[in-house]
């Protein structure tokens, strides 16, 4: 049985990364209109609409106060002398295939992510680095305080790495958010699922 299927009325669409339960029909879907379009699978391009949707998560947040606040990563902490920022992972965190998100998906996902056009080729990050299963550090070349900003940003949401292929192409939407991509139409329809196995607050 379908629980919860949302629909988003944009110009975009993209392949399945859920196995189906149900079909959509009138009874079990909620509609959902907007001005948004998409024509890409990948978050540095269009991100916005997968972020929105609750199917893509960043390793922090924004608050309406514009402050940081906890996404993938628990806490982050700055090196006094600003150059390294480092990322503790919420435990038990699972992607939406069904693996294990850890340090190593995550900097895959990040450095995939600054080797195309992004926010994170503007900022001064000499690398992205493995401390521990649930730890990962981004080193600068000099302090940076608007990193938090584009850890935030939808083009730094965490994929899988089954969610790339061997030339780092994104060929499915495998994320870790309360909703899984049960079907993606570009530009205009993309259809989502609740994601039983959400690490987070669980959506009715």
């Amino acid at each position: 049985m379908l629980k919860v299927i949302s629909a988003l009325g944009v110009a975009g669409a993209l392949s399945l990364s859920a196995p189906l339960l149900a079909e959509p029909t009138k009874e079990n879907t909620l509609a959902i209109k907007g001005q948004f379009e998409f024509a890409s699978l990948d978050p540095t391009r269009r991100g916005y609409v997968f972020q929105r949707m609750q199917v893509l998560e960043t390793l922090v947040n924004v608050d309406a106060k514009g402050n940081l606040t906890p996404g993938l990563a628990s806490k982050w902490e700055i090196s006094e002398d600003g150059k390294a920022w480092t990322f503790t992972l919420q435990p038990d965190v699972k992607f939406h295939n069904g693996s294990a998100l850890d340090a190593t998906a995550v900097v895959n996902s990040l450095n995939i992510a600054r080797a195309k056009p992004s926010l994170m080729q503007g900022a001064p990050i000499t690398g992205i680095e493995v401390l521990d299963p649930q730890k990962m550090r981004v080193n600068l070349a000099n302090p940076y305080s608007p990193l938090g900003a584009i850890m935030a940003n939808y083009s730094t949401a965490i994929l899988a790495p089954e969610a790339f292929d061997a030339e780092s192409n994104v060929i499915a939407v495998i994320g870790t958010g309360a909703f899984t991509a049960y079907e993606i139409a570009m530009p205009h329809k993309l259809v989502v699922e609740r994601f039983d196995d959400y690490w987070g607050k669980k959506r009715q």
